[in-house]
């Protein structure tokens, strides 16, 4: 039996069950993103908890230009 695709716009759930009960007020923070995808969250996450934020690295860049490869990140462990 043949599934289906469904398309759903899940961001407002999403943003609604990470920031629920959750406040940054009194906080300044410093988030790294990485140019990982929470890049393209993160902005409407500390619209909703509040603080202070100083964002680093929040661009989308699939080529993670501010991160070293796997592999020399596990040459860094050895001894």
């Amino acid at each position: 039996k043949a599934g289906r695709v469904l398309a759903a716009d899940v961001r407002e759930k999403y943003l609604d069950e990470v920031t629920r009960g959750v406040s940054a007020d009194s906080l300044k923070v410093v988030v790294d993103a990485g140019n990982g995808m929470s890049g393209m969250l993160l902005a409407d996450v500390f619209k909703r908890i509040g603080g202070e934020v100083v964002p680093l690295y929040w661009d989308l860049d699939g080529t993670f230009p501010t991160r070293c490869s796997l592999k020399q990140q596990a040459s860094l462990l050895v001894s």
